[in-house]
């Protein structure tokens, strides 16, 4: 899907340079709309973090993942090249966000460039926001993009890593 959209990208500018207004234009807010969606579903397997390694909940995608293993309480981050593992009790807090919208309907190749940019911070601004007890990397961020996964993960951490602490008396 992602290559399909940048073909209609650039199919869309070269025929918006040659004379072919409206037709160029939906030509590129289709590829912009299915580059998005690629980029928005491009979930990743990450070899490193399996089941099988004794994690009972895990999630990867585009470089980041995030895996539970209530039996020995940990949870391990990754994002990028770094991985490490934290107890539960040094997992402080965690949120999500998902941004969207500040998009143009038209405006030939300004609006699509305010799109492609607006996208990639509304990307970099979403997902799953892990804040832990590490002066290196106090907040990860897993690349998690769907409503439904970042609900499923924080309902998974509440379960494991809040059941995990000592309730207080009154």
């Amino acid at each position: 899907m992602k290559t399909l959209g940048v073909v209609l990208l650039l199919a869309g500018l070269f025929l918006s340079m040659v004379g072919f207004g409206s037709i160029s234009i939906l030509m590129m807010v289709v590829g912009a709309a299915l580059l998005v969606i690629g980029l928005a579903s491009g979930k990743t397997v990450n070899e490193s973090v399996t089941v099988s390694d004794g994690y009972k909940y895990c999630f990867s995608s585009e470089g980041s993942a995030i895996a539970a293993c209530p039996d020995r309480k940990l949870l391990r981050l990754t994002d990028g090249k770094k991985q490490k593992e934290y107890a539960f009790a040094d997992v402080r807090s965690w949120d999500s966000n998902l941004a969207t919208g500040g998009h143009f309907i038209s405006g030939g190749a300004a609006a699509l460039g305010h799109n492609i940019r607006t996208n990639r911070e509304n990307k970099k601004n979403s997902g799953l926001f892990v804040h832990v007890r590490d002066i290196d990397n106090p907040v990860w961020r897993i690349n998690m993009l769907a409503a439904q996964d970042q609900q499923r993960w924080m309902e998974i951490l509440r379960q494991t890593v809040n059941d995990d602490r000592p309730s207080e008396s009154i």
